[in-house]
This record gives structure tokens, sequence and C-alpha cells, in this order.
């Protein structure tokens, strides 16, 4: 392979828990870097969501990204952020293709013999995934994400 990595769209998919607020700064960074466009990307769980309540998640979500942006992480003034209901991995792929996502960044909480909840659905991603997948492991947030970056850069 030549030439110099190109990233141009970071699709950071989120539930805020605490592992993945620590992995948010780093898909930020990784955005800063690459003067790429962010996405934001929050899935509330297959259920019997109507329009009405996706709009007001999506709002909650909005909101709270924009707390995050100004608090600690400086996102990118142009970050995107999109609400959607249904199987997780499922979903974050299908975003993926339809943003034409670069590189995809999860945070992970990095259970031993986990079969599901986040890192069932990582591991789901990175099996199925258009592009790269960054996943941050909760417990090492710091460290892990600076030895990548290093690496990445």
């Amino acid at each position: 392979m030549t030439g110099a990595l190109k990233i141009d769209r970071v699709l950071f998919a989120t539930n805020f828990s605490p592992a993945c607020k620590a992995a948010l700064r780093q898909g930020a960074a990784l955005a800063r870097h690459f003067r790429a466009q962010l996405y934001l990307l929050h899935i509330i769980p297959e259920s019997r969501q109507t329009p009405a309540e996706l709009a007001a998640a999506e709002r909650r979500v909005s909101a709270e990204a924009r707390r995050l942006r100004r608090e600690s992480w400086n996102a990118p003034d142009d970050l995107v952020v999109a609400v959607v209901a249904g199987d997780p991995a499922t979903r974050i792929l299908q975003k993926a293709r339809d943003v034409d996502a670069d590189l995809i960044v999860m945070g992970t909480r990095r259970l031993q013999g986990s079969t599901a909840g986040p890192d069932c659905v990582a591991r789901t991603v990175a099996r199925g995934a258009p592009c790269p997948v960054l996943t941050i492991p909760h417990a090492h947030a710091p460290r892990a994400a600076a030895k990548t970056m290093r690496a990445l850069l």
C-alpha cells in the first residue's frame, strides 16, 4: 500500500456509557487530525419507538453531544448526530455504508467471555464492517488510545 492514510469520514457509535465516553475523545481527535467529518450514532435498542419518541431521543443525544463537546472532547464543529432504533450492530454497519465511513470508532468494556452487550456488538461490527474498526477498551482508554494514535499518525 502506498500513499498517506486518508480518513474523510469517522463514524463514532455510542450508547453514552463510560466506555464510549472515553473512546469518544479519541474519535474526535482522529476526526480533527484528519480534518474528517465526525458522525455520532446512537442506537436505541429494538423496541416500539414512535416517531415522536425517536425525535425526542435525538434531541437528548444532540444536547448531550453539545455538552460533551463544550466540556471535554472538543469535537469538530461539523459533528453530525443521528439516532436510530434497531439492532446496534446492524444499524452501525448500515450507517457506515450510508455515509461511506473510512473508520468506525467504538468503546468497549473488555469483558472476558462476554457473548452479549457492547463487546459482542464490537466483534460483530468488526467482522462485517466496510472499513477499519478501532475499538478502545474502557479500562485502558487513555493508554490504548495514545498507543493507537501514535501508530496511526
